[in-house]
């Protein structure tokens, strides 16, 4: 027997019948889940509408999008949402989590004092080459294109990813191949209910810089696999997709949790490369949140009550046409209260200044250097 349609699919949506819509969503492809039926809407389209939140929890487990626009409105089920509680469900915790520190500072940050900015801009013109093979490839034969989503798609299958999440995933990077539009990479990395951002920030920050000196090779290491990572960042950086969401001349916000020890890196004056992607805000009240400075009696302290975790706001003022972009209409999983800007590896700021606005209370002012010009040409 033929198994369930999108029309079934959407009329138990609509129903509220959660028993069928169970048994229907392990039966179905995320791209027969997603597909708009009679009046152009998707079944997620019609559960946020209506409010049935745990229809809508259990369509965004199974990869449902979140930024598919119905034809008869240009909504997307976020924006059909008529209550908070059900546009709650959109902010996931892997949302929260991205926009957060990662428990390993090192994984996000690299204090080079000696030649970090050359280093950044080393790596960013071997990016640079790495976008234009890609270009080529989308205009003309396209081997080097599926190459590299076979290559993408051979990743995702190294991932300790849970349940349909490679699934979900790979069907971003798909849709990249079929229809040429690079925008559904970050769509990959924002999708609310997978942890593929987490694995790919991960090995970007333990690989991508030793890629480029060959001092530091590691025969333990698939550098087949690393190339692919870096030609998504080259993508991402250098694609004109991403032009329009390009973010510069603008202070955007970042909450996290630190520890002393951390503290000790940022130096006024010092200069640091971030070596992976970094979700940040417009929201300056957003990020406070985010850093636990609400939460004063919840820090971490030692038993004679000196602070242990710190909460911490760090405000980045991007100055470079391909350093962040203004992802919150392409996000997945961000909503408009998060207005999520995304700083792309290897920009280099400067310390500018460390504010201890009380023992377990600090706000970190970083501002990005300017890269040379002719290089900033080049890209443009």
């Amino acid at each position: 027997a033929a198994g369930p349609t999108s029309q079934d699919l959407y009329d138990a949506c609509k129903q509220n019948d959660s028993s069928t819509v169970q048994k229907f969503l392990p039966l179905m492809t995320i791209e027969s889940i997603d597909r708009p039926v009679t009046g152009g809407s998707t079944s997620l389209h019609v559960a946020a509408y209506y409010g049935h939140n745990d229809l809508v929890k259990l369509l965004l487990a199974s990869g449902a999008s979140a930024t598919q626009r119905n034809i008869a409105h240009g909504l997307t089920p976020y924006e059909e949402a008529r209550t908070e509680s059900t546009k709650a469900l959109f902010r996931s915790e892997n949302q929260t989590y991205r926009l957060t520190a990662s428990d390993d500072i090192h994984i996000e940050w690299s204090s080079i004092f000696h030649d970090t900015l050359e280093k950044a801009t080393y790596i960013r013109q071997k990016l640079l080459q790495f976008s234009s093979v890609y270009d080529q490839s989308r205009y003309g034969p396209r081997f080097e294109l599926q190459a590299l989503v076979t290559g993408i798609h051979t990743y995702i299958d190294t991932l300790p990813l849970l349940k349909r999440e490679p699934e979900i995933v790979k069907n971003f990077f798909t849709k990249f191949f079929e229809t040429n539009d690079p925008t559904f990479i970050l769509k990959a990395y924002t999708s609310p209910n997978t942890s593929f951002y987490k694995y790919l920030n991960q090995h970007i920050a333990m690989y991508a810089v030793d890629f480029f000196d060959f001092s530091t090779v590691d025969l333990s290491v698939d550098y087949r696999i690393v190339r692919v990572i870096l030609d998504i960042i080259a993508i991402i950086m250098h694609g004109k997709e991403f032009h329009r969401f390009r973010f510069t001349n603008q202070e955007t916000y970042r909450g996290m949790l630190m520890t002393e020890e951390d503290l000790y890196k940022y130096i006024v004056g010092s200069t640091i490369m971030n070596k992976s992607f970094l979700s940040t805000t417009l929201r300056r009240e957003t990020a406070e949140t985010w850093s636990g400075g609400d939460l004063e009696s919840f820090l971490r302290k030692t038993p004679d009550h000196k602070p242990i975790h710190i909460a911490t706001l760090c405000t980045y003022i991007v100055k470079n046409l391909e350093t962040a972009l203004d992802i919150h209409t392409l996000s997945e999983a961000s909503a408009d209260d998060e207005q999520e800007v995304l700083i792309l590896p290897f920009s280099v700021f400067e310390v500018k200044n460390v504010i201890r606005k009380a023992p377990n209370k600090v706000e970190i002012v970083l501002e990005e250097y300017v890269r040379d010009q002719t290089f900033l040409n080049l890209s443009l």
